[in-house]
């Protein structure tokens, strides 16, 4: 029997009670045998966010003392963890005593913010990614890495019975990117939309924008944000600093007026966070499930847009979801368009797919079948340990 050294933070999101990452980890290597010991790294993200050097030792410290003692009263076979740059301290850690055993470190979102784990990699014997793509970052700072994918855990994201199916698209994630611009299109398009998560909730009086005179600045930073996402296509590094920051104070400013124009026209189309169990019963329920692959390189709106995978998409098909996300040749590897997955490659197209299987409920079935059939058979995070596993020589 294995026995494993597991450390990251429980919720995917820091703003958001949820034990997702919990349940996709700990419990899955608990089924599969392995005697597991934990900590949470929650006081480790709460030192990078407030810059708290003393919280930051103090968890370094933590990590070290129960990693030690547990592993001389019997060694562990694997460490692993989720930790990104800021939330240990580098030199109190790299005294703990591993001995031989390997250390991995997990990160997701490498595509937009490697800068999270680019000097922490050399600490590890691997360090696990989950965007195909990451591999050529990892690669340029000769990092040993491996192409780890994201994947669901299906005793917890599954179908739930219903009494029907309703007519709402749904998606459930932060206010990010250009989630807004594209939400607010399919409603202008008359598409009955349901978006829930951090950012989405209606403004208090006191934010309130007043639309007419903003207007300008709205077109002002549509038209100069256009133009700088078009130079910066393919550049690494971003424009001046000055630059940078009137535009994105524009865009931001822009943001919020969209964001409150949509919640005082489409009262009903945005709401607050929803609990594991409710976002599972949103894939079930709803007639299509939306999810967005775009992102900003580092989250910034004046540099080029990227696209990766989330675990929202694995969810969505364990769970056996009508899903319509972006297309990519990633996606495309994981699940087939049409089949298993509504793979759109523009709004409009995104827009046909929704009326489509809104109004016919019955090739909506043939997908969720199909996606959580090819969900439990690839993408579950017990064949993703077991490749780990093997990868590594661990016997179970």
């Amino acid at each position: 029997m294995a026995r494993i050294f597991l450390c990251y933070e429980t919720s995917t999101n820091a703003s958001v009670q949820s034990d997702t990452w919990d349940r996709n980890f700990r419990r899955t290597v608990e089924k599969m045998g392995c005697d597991v010991v934990f900590v949470a790294a929650n006081p480790g993200r709460v030192a990078a966010s407030t810059g708290d050097n003393d919280l930051r030792l103090e968890f370094t410290d933590h990590v070290a003392q129960v990693f030690e003692s547990e592993n001389t009263r019997k060694p562990f076979d694997l460490a692993f963890f989720y930790l990104m740059e800021g939330m240990f301290d580098r030199d109190r850690f790299q005294q703990i005593q591993f001995k031989d055993v390997p250390k991995t470190n997990f990160s997701c979102n490498n595509i937009h913010q490697f800068d999270l784990v680019r000097g922490i990699s050399d600490l590890f014997d691997l360090n696990l990614f989950s965007e195909k793509e990451a591999a050529e970052k990892f690669e340029s700072i000769g990092a040993t890495a491996k192409w780890w994918p994201m994947a669901s855990n299906p005793d917890y994201f599954s179908p739930r019975r219903v009494d029907s199916i309703n007519s709402v698209a749904s998606f459930v994630g932060a206010r990010y990117g250009t989630r807004l611009e594209q939400i607010h299109q399919l409603l202008e398009h008359g598409i009955d939309v349901r978006a829930n998560g951090p950012g989405w909730e209606r403004s208090s009086p006191a934010k309130q924008i007043d639309l007419m005179t903003t207007l300008g600045k709205w077109a002002i930073a549509r038209m100069q944000l256009g133009a700088l996402r078009r130079t910066l296509t393919n550049r690494t590094q971003p424009p001046s600093k000055h630059r940078v920051t009137s535009t994105t104070d524009k865009y931001i400013d822009w943001q919020n007026a969209l964001h409150t124009e949509c919640v005082e026209r489409y009262p009903n189309a945005f709401g607050p966070p929803v609990s594991d169990e409710q976002l599972v019963k949103l894939y079930s329920s709803s007639a299509v499930t939306l999810g967005f692959l775009e992102v900003f390189l580092n989250h910034d709106p004046t540099r080029a847009r990227l696209k990766h995978m989330h675990l929202r998409d694995f969810e969505a098909a364990m769970c056996g979801a009508v899903y319509c996300t972006d297309y990519s040749d990633e996606l495309a590897e994981m699940f087939e368009p049409g089949k298993e997955v509504l793979a759109s490659r523009s709004l409009e197209e995104k827009i046909d797919f929704i009326r489509f299987y809104t109004h016919h409920p019955a090739a909506g079935t043939k997908i969720r079948d199909a996606a959580r059939k090819r969900a439990l058979a690839e993408h579950t995070y017990a064949k993703r340990f077991s490749d780990l596993f093997r990868h590594l020589g661990i016997s179970r």
